[in-house]
């Protein structure tokens, strides 16, 4: 390095070396992967974006906000830069409401079917937590009410449901394409050291309908790596790519959404919202598949309980 650094001086003088030092220290800084907590923290960030309540307070520590997306299709993307490293984050936000039985009703799940799977998951849940026999019966049926189910799925036919996949709708089509052009115009971009941003350093990450964009662009575009949080799966529309090993889904066991379509990426499977009847009683469902909730938990420290290869 030392004969290096004499030849490069003789040459091309001091300034130049100096320059060639800070890009090789800069690629350096820039190849350092985003945790999923910040990532987690990135896509909460990003949804403030949406509602136009951003604020420089909700900007994940140590990035800023370098430009907003929105398309017509209902798309909506963040790009957030780290201050030192320079590490680029695109964030996809949910392109649906909030809520999981709308998001699985809108990929072509039918109502029934949404309370037939659900009501198996929420059974499921009831018969792991420790108590009495005779509670758990009571519970189960005051768990249908709440939730209007009338009919619960056995393991098989619940199986089956989730498995299905999202119909690839032209909705859908509009959106993934909407999601795909973004990729490309936020390699156009500039950071604010001057550097154009690159397709392999962008770390793409989104949560529900925005972590099935975030498997397809992973996948498609060859970014450096991919983040999804309780998404639907896109292996129906991504047929034959298998497990890329720089895409990643993390979700909650009982999320349906999570739980929905085949995966493209390994996946980590957390516990669920930790449970009280209050929080039950009023918004379970929308606490257990939000990427609020999720967040606060993997800033507390929370770790993946199964990984599924």
């Amino acid at each position: 390095m030392v004969f290096l650094h004499k030849i490069l001086w003789k040459t091309v003088g001091a300034g130049a070396v100096f320059a060639v030092l800070l890009s090789i220290g800069s690629a350096q800084t820039m190849a350092k992967n985003i945790s999923a907590k910040d990532m987690a923290n990135i896509t909460d960030a990003a949804y403030y974006v949406i509602k136009k309540k951003y604020r420089k307070k909700r900007t994940p520590s140590g990035f800023y906000l370098l430009k907003y997306y929105r398309d017509k299709s209902g798309v909506d993307a963040s790009v957030f830069i780290h201050k030192k490293t320079d590490a680029v984050a695109l964030a996809f936000a949910e392109t649906q409401p909030s809520n999981p039985r709308d998001v699985l009703a809108d990929l072509g799940l039918a109502k029934k079917e949404i309370n037939a799977a659900l009501g198996h998951l929420l059974e499921k849940m009831v018969d792991g937590a420790k108590m009495p026999k005779l509670a758990k019966k009571g519970f189960k049926a005051t768990i249908k009410k709440i939730y209007k189910i009338k009919k619960t799925a056995k393991k098989s036919t619940a199986n089956k449901i989730l498995n299905k996949g999202p119909k690839p709708s032209k909705k859908l089509r509009r959106q993934i394409d909407a999601a795909l052009a973004i990729v490309d115009k936020v390699a156009k971009l500039k950071k604010k050291n001057g550097q154009m941003i690159k397709l392999s350093e962008i770390q793409v990450v989104g949560h529900s309908l925005g972590g099935y964009l975030t498997q397809i662009v992973t996948v498609q575009k060859k970014v450096k790596r991919g983040i999804a949080f309780n998404p639907p799966g896109a292996g129906g529309y991504l047929k034959n790519a298998g497990k890329p090993k720089n895409l990643t889904i993390h979700s909650r066991k009982s999320d349906i959404v999570g739980r929905f379509g085949k995966h493209v990426g390994r996946m980590y499977l957390y516990k669920d919202v930790k449970f009280n009847w209050k929080n039950f009683k009023k918004n379970w469902l929308l606490e257990n598949h939000g990427s609020g909730s999720l967040k606060k938990d993997l800033r507390k420290g929370m770790k993946p309980y199964k990984r599924i290869k």
